[in-house]
């Protein structure tokens, strides 16, 4: 008697451990993976590369599993016929179902899943070693089964919605901070927004014209509440660049005023209407400018943008002690439609 019970337990432990190891290899999500090898433990490197291709792992833990499960119960089934008579088989075979269910099954998938980190850590190395000792059965088998599968393989995969989804469960949760949580998805709104939407109309940009000298455009430059001024030339359309206003109060003091503006003017960048933020971003950071002009498709000046445009995507509108007006677009709106004009204001 006291043989059997060893063996019904060798049984439903060794069945058991299989279970866990499968769920908390199917449990542990790739994310978690990557960041785990990130640290360099033999266990994750390993890991990682289960986890990148489960389907013969897998496959050898259901041979292992349906060996112990098969071969186990004909052993324990052959003792309990030996020790209870062949009348109890059937009923002694419908307890050892319900307990492999339930110890075998249920409770280590479930732990399986609870403790996936810890369990495919630990388990990784020898589920590896398995999967090679049976890659010529896995074989076989994946050339029987395979007639009868999808053609394709699926591998993990996700998108933005996904990833939306995963910051707020985790902000909910409590394991991804409100700021962090807002930054990550504000920063999937660099691509969905369009330079147009961003840009200061052309009706509150601040411009001088290019043929004007500084002495004339004194009152302009010092009420400019902008530390970059546009340059144009006939019209407004004509962009010659952008000029300093430190730069030009300062030729001021030095007695320059007889210049003319455009002579101050330094290149500026284009963009057109449709571009996204993320691009605007990516070309003010590598050309080291903090201004462009917005042109739409038939290269009229839409309006003008910033670096600074691009940032508040991401951390809100960020406001100074020298601006007049806190959103420029708001204001240019509450203008009336029918004063857009070439003249300086």
């Amino acid at each position: 008697m006291v043989i059997l019970c060893i063996a019904v337990m060798v049984l439903i432990v060794a069945s058991g451990i299989l279970a866990g190891i499968e769920a908390a290899l199917f449990s542990i999500s790739p994310i978690k993976v990557g960041e785990l090898a990130a640290g360099g433990s033999p266990g994750s490197l390993v890991l990682q590369k289960i986890k990148g291709s489960l389907k013969k792992p897998i496959a050898a833990l259901v041979i292992l599993t349906n060996f112990v499960n098969i071969v186990g119960s004909i052993f324990v089934g052959g003792m309990a016929g030996d020790y209870f008579g062949s009348q109890w088989v059937g009923v002694f075979s419908g307890v050892l179902t319900f307990l492999i269910i339930i110890f075998a099954e249920i409770i280590p998938k479930n732990l399986g899943e609870y403790h996936c980190e810890k369990v495919a850590l630990l388990t990784a190395i020898p589920v590896d070693i398995v999967t090679r000792l049976f890659t010529p059965l896995i074989w076989l088998l994946e050339k029987i089964t395979q007639p009868f599968l999808p053609k394709g393989q699926s591998g993990f995969s996700t998108n933005e919605n996904e990833i939306r989804m995963l910051v707020k469960m985790g902000h909910r949760q409590g394991s991804i901070a409100r700021q962090e949580h807002e930054l990550i998805l504000r920063a999937f709104e660099l691509d969905d927004t369009q330079a147009a939407s961003i840009a200061t109309p052309r009706t509150a940009m601040t411009y001088l014209r290019g043929n004007s000298t500084l002495e004339e455009s004194r009152d302009q430059i010092a009420g400019s509440q902008h530390t970059r001024i546009i340059v144009v030339g006939e019209t407004l359309d004509h962009v010659i660049g952008f000029a300093r206003k430190d730069h030009l109060l300062l030729s001021l003091l030095e007695g320059l005023g007889g210049k003319q503006v455009e002579s101050f003017a330094m290149p500026i960048l284009f963009f057109q209407a449709n571009s996204p933020a993320s691009v605007l971003l990516s070309r003010f950071q590598k050309s080291r400018q903090h201004i462009g002009i917005v042109k739409d498709e038939f290269g009229g000046v839409v309006g003008v943008v910033t670096l600074e445009d691009v940032l508040e995507i991401l951390a809100g509108e960020i406001v100074d002690e020298n601006d007049v007006a806190i959103d420029l677009r708001e204001f240019a709106r509450s203008r009336n439609a029918g004063q857009e004009s070439d003249q300086p204001g």
